[in-house]
């Protein structure tokens, strides 16, 4: 687990964040929503890998859904993903549209547990780098943006193809998002890992998605 993956996720002790096991007497930090961004679609198309064959750094990413006020995992929800391509260009709207790259769902198992095969997100003017997904619950949910951790992304931006043809992103995460909201990928720049726990406070949920038009 990254260190910000464990911030994000259950802690027993004020000494440091660990993995807390249902039943253990832990207590999850909640994590904190964010609006969902641009361009959301529920295309409704449940698979794992969502990269449909496109050039650029294959990034596994692994959630687990939690209640905040109890730890317990959260079984049988449906979470959506997506991001920009190495490009940075959306599926699916203006003229993708019609494409569903980079785009999925998956649904919780009894472990609370969600996987995705994606590609490293590519960056585009006025955004630091990010990920989004949402997690409806009837007619509310939970959406998050992560932000990716800048000296993270310099590396993949300026070492790997289709990145390295457009170069660092002007638009840093540090300073310009919450330290909660910036995840730290755990592999390497050719092979980034997302591993971050969701606590989800399931009294304060927001309006469901909205989607792009």
């Amino acid at each position: 687990m990254t260190v910000a993956a464990a911030a994000a996720g259950c802690t027993d002790s004020p000494a440091g964040p660990t993995s807390v096991v249902s039943g253990a007497g832990g207590a999850c930090s909640v994590t904190p929503a964010y609006h969902e961004g641009p361009y959301y679609l529920n295309t409704g198309d449940v698979r794992r890998d969502v990269s449909e064959g496109m050039q650029g750094v294959q990034m596994a990413v692994r959630l687990v859904m939690r209640d905040a006020a109890t730890c317990e995992p959260i079984s049988d929800l449906a979470v959506d993903i997506w991001s920009a391509s190495p490009l940075g260009v959306y599926s699916g709207v203006g003229e993708t549209r019609g494409s569903t790259w980079l785009r999925g769902r998956q649904i919780s198992s009894s472990a609370g547990e969600v996987r995705f095969e994606t590609l490293f997100p590519g960056w585009y003017p006025g955004q630091p780098p990010h990920f989004h997904f949402t997690a409806p619950f009837d007619d509310r949910a939970f959406t998050w943006q992560f932000f990716l951790d800048d000296e993270f992304c310099d590396a993949v931006y300026t070492t790997s193809a289709p990145y390295d043809t457009r170069g660092v992103h002007p638009a840093r995460t540090a300073g310009n998002r919450p330290a909660d909201l910036i995840v730290v990928p755990a592999g390497t720049p050719g092979q980034p890992i997302i591993d971050v726990d969701v606590s989800i406070d399931l009294d304060n949920l927001s309006r469901l998605a909205r989607e792009a038009r």
